[in-house]
């Protein structure tokens, strides 16, 4: 994230600085003059969401993963794809009830995710 974030800072910097250079303007941004507010506010919000897409999935794949391997681990009948629900709620669901896990889901940390994934 840091690296994107610092990609498109030095691009508007750039674009930028090509605004009182024709030549740089060009070559860098086709000669367009109307992307400030783009590479400004839109791109980095578009950019910041998708991150956090991409962030989240990885914490719901893992979350199945981490269930498959308990069910294999303590020879659990029932995979978490057969749980009712949909995501880290299903997974929740899947570690306290089927692995009888004491799950944090009281705690802040899991309140802060689950405002997050609305």
């Amino acid at each position: 994230m840091e690296f994107s974030e610092t990609s498109w800072e030095q691009t508007l910097a750039t674009y930028n600085v090509s605004l009182t250079d024709d030549d740089l303007n060009r070559t860098a941004f086709a000669g367009e003059r109307g992307l400030w507010s783009d590479l400004a506010s839109e791109f980095p919000q578009y950019q910041r969401k998708a991150c956090f897409l991409m962030i989240f999935s990885m914490l719901e794949d893992d979350l199945n993963q981490f269930c498959e391997a308990l069910r294999i681990k303590l020879d659990l009948r029932i995979a978490v794809s057969e749980i009712a629900g949909r995501g880290i709620e299903r997974a929740k669901i899947y570690l306290s009830k089927i692995a009888e896990i004491e799950f944090p889901s009281e705690s802040a940390e899991w309140e802060r995710i689950l405002r997050f994934a609305t």
